[in-house]
């Protein structure tokens, strides 16, 4: 008789229902919990509300566009907000590859027979994998970064301050065109520089980049050849960043202008 309340008791930690204990053990229809019902434990686990114990449930579905059906239920101990990154997270799913198209999310209570409030909490999404164009404020923030540090300048000798230099620089298109192919004109206007003029003005006269956009189109829209544009700003700094710090070490009025 211990054996089997021993059995009964196992198996009702395992939230397995009473039928289904009365058909294991070959009892009739009812048999187990009559059994269990003069044990000390009975109260405590027989009894206990099938939602007590945490479940989870994950389940998936793959499309063949890369994108992911995901749907969880688990247990919280308190009710909670989630935010997209979060939801992902919880889905099993990585925010910097994955973004939610569409959410389906609910919870409600449940009290257990100890009287401990918490939270069934299931959740249905659909998510697709993130594109470039979704991290392009990212590469664009990370880019432009690169190029926010400061530099410091030496002093200028004042007594040979001569005039204005006005360095002109039209329709340079980098990006079909690398810093390496200009440093010829770069080494002499770096030479012009030595100068020391009173004013120096830098013109970037349009089309300083063969391309426009991520999408390699022109500020017309006009498709060009495939341009790396991170790349093209790496050139352009290599190009131009010289020339202005030059001009900052020998004037005191430097200019630049982007046309």
């Amino acid at each position: 008789m211990k054996i089997i309340n021993d059995v009964i008791r196992k198996l009702r930690e395992k939230q397995t229902p009473w039928t289904e204990i009365d058909r294991i053990l070959d009892l009739p229809p009812d048999g187990a919990r009559n059994k269990a019902r003069g044990q000390e434990w009975y109260k405590e686990i027989a009894q206990s509300n099938p939602h007590d114990k945490a479940s989870y449930v994950d389940k998936k579905s793959y499309r063949d566009d890369g994108s992911i059906s995901s749907f969880i239920r688990t247990r919280l101990d308190e009710k909670k907000t989630f935010s997209k990154n979060e939801l992902l997270e919880l889905h099993g799913l990585d925010p910097d590859e994955f973004k939610i198209k569409n959410i389906t999310s609910n919870e409600w209570s449940m009290t257990n027979g100890s009287g401990d409030k918490f939270y069934n909490f299931q959740s249905k999404i659909l998510a697709e994998p993130v594109s470039d164009i979704d991290r392009l404020p990212e590469m664009i923030t990370e880019a432009i970064q690169q190029y926010a540090k400061p530099f410091d300048i030496d002093v200028m000798d004042d007594d040979k301050l001569i005039g204005t230099l006005l360095i002109n620089l039209p329709d340079l298109h980098i990006g079909s065109n690398t810093a390496e192919e200009y440093s010829v004109y770069q080494d002499g206007i770096l030479i012009q520089l030595e100068n020391q003029y009173e004013n120096v003005v830098i013109s970037l006269l349009g089309d300083l980049f063969n391309a426009n956009s991520f999408q390699s189109k022109t500020i017309h829209d006009t498709r060009v050849s495939d341009t790396d544009i991170p790349q093209s700003w790496d050139e352009a700094v290599l190009f131009i960043e010289p020339i202005i710090q030059k001009a900052l070490s020998t004037s005191p009025n430097v200019t630049v202008v982007y046309s």
